[in-house]
């Protein structure tokens, strides 16, 4: 289980939420898994070819 702390500006799509705990072995299946939870999010963290948008910062 993976804690994901979610900024501000984002926490519109993961209803106020601040952290998200979700399953995942790698950093992909927990970003995965976010997306599956609050499909939302995907536009706001992914461009349209699937990368994580140059803003979005992963601290493990």
């Amino acid at each position: 289980m993976a804690k994901v702390l979610i900024p501000t500006p984002l926490r519109q799509f993961t209803g106020k939420q601040d952290a998200v705990s979700v399953s995942g072995g790698t950093v992909g299946e927990v970003l995965a898994a976010l997306i599956t939870q609050f499909p939302d999010l995907r536009k706001q963290i992914f461009n349209d070819e699937g990368k994580l948008r140059s803003f979005v910062n992963v601290y493990l």
